[in-house]
């Protein structure tokens, strides 16, 4: 006796049958894979417009930081030009434009944030004729500044006179930066070390003479002719009862005649030469706004340049941007 076999249980019995699953198993991991990869794409998305997110408000946060620079400045220009009956100022480290803010801890700024605990928005100003001007400095002057060597000083004043190129006119730099890519100037020259400043930290761009009452012990001793005991001297009077420069209770010469002569005393042939190069005043500073974000990983930096003519002070230049550490 033959038995019936029914067509359907017939067709489960082949090896179709097997084909149809691995047919499923794929169409399931390749779905699997489609989620996965769109889940994986959402998220760096939003940690994409996460970061963008804090480099925005931490950019905000430092042009913020420099506007309230901005106004120092310009709030001790209207007061020295009111305060003075010859319209003429002094510009010292004791002054409040000079000590760096917190902005956060400086209160009715900005408001720290609980996701912002381990961030900081900070403020600093400072005297860009504290330096000595690569625009405007002598040859003299240059050939005492360390890490210049005389190939390099040569090829600033070939720049300042006839230009980079045969033929063009003189140029000022523009940017303090272009002296650390000129061939001859390594990044130990830029930077420095603990024995010999880098150039970044003696060099600016602006005036034509250096600031007595803010300028560093490095920049005045690159002065011709003035000697290290005069340069003791002048610090010693100006970092005030503390001993520490830059801070509240600073001191600082009111002319470099019978002010400097009253508090420090004869500096011997070293006045001749401060007289030449020094002033008691600035026109130029530079603010600088910092903002940081993810307890650091995010910062946001912005420099403006400012010059002071009379009661007013202008904006000439501006520099910002954002770095990830």
């Amino acid at each position: 006796m033959i038995s019936e076999v029914h067509p359907q249980r017939a067709y489960l019995n082949t090896p179709q049958r097997g084909f149809v699953l691995v047919v499923v198993l794929w169409v399931l991991a390749i779905l699997t894979v489609v989620t996965l990869s769109f889940g994986h794409r959402t998220m760096l998305e939003r940690r994409a417009t996460t970061y963008t997110l804090d480099q925005s408000l931490a950019r905000m946060q430092a042009r913020g930081a420099v506007q309230r620079g901005i106004v120092e400045i310009r709030n001790k220009a209207f007061e020295d030009y009111s305060d003075s009956e010859e319209w003429t100022s002094v510009t010292h480290l004791g002054q409040k434009w000079a000590r760096p803010m917190d902005l956060y801890k400086e209160g009715g700024y900005f408001q720290r944030q609980p996701e912002a605990e381990n961030d900081v928005v900070m403020l600093s100003i400072q005297d860009a004729e504290s330096r000595i001007s690569i625009n405007s400095a002598s040859q003299e002057l240059l050939d005492n500044v360390p890490n210049i060597s005389p190939t390099v000083r040569r090829r600033i004043m070939s720049r300042r006179m006839r230009g980079e190129q045969e033929g063009e006119p003189g140029s000022y730099f523009q940017a303090i930066e272009e002296i650390r890519y000129m061939q001859g100037v390594r990044d130990e020259h830029w930077f420095g070390d603990e024995r010999t400043p880098g150039l970044r930290t003696m060099l600016t761009l602006h005036g034509h003479m250096i600031n007595i009452n803010t300028a560093s012990p490095e920049v005045l001793a690159c002065i011709p002719g003035v000697d290290p005991a005069a340069i003791s001297t002048l610090m010693n009077y100006r970092n005030g009862p503390d001993g520490k420069r830059g801070t509240a209770d600073d001191r600082h010469f009111n002319d470099l005649n019978e002010d400097l002569l009253n508090k420090v005393g004869p500096l011997g042939d070293s006045l001749v030469s401060l007289r030449q190069h020094c002033k008691v005043t600035s026109d130029y500073y530079i603010i600088t706004g910092m903002a940081t974000r993810r307890s650091g990983a995010v910062v946001a930096i912005v420099t403006a340049t400012v010059q002071v003519m009379g009661n007013h002070a202008s904006v000439i230049g501006w520099r910002e941007g954002n770095f990830e550490s």
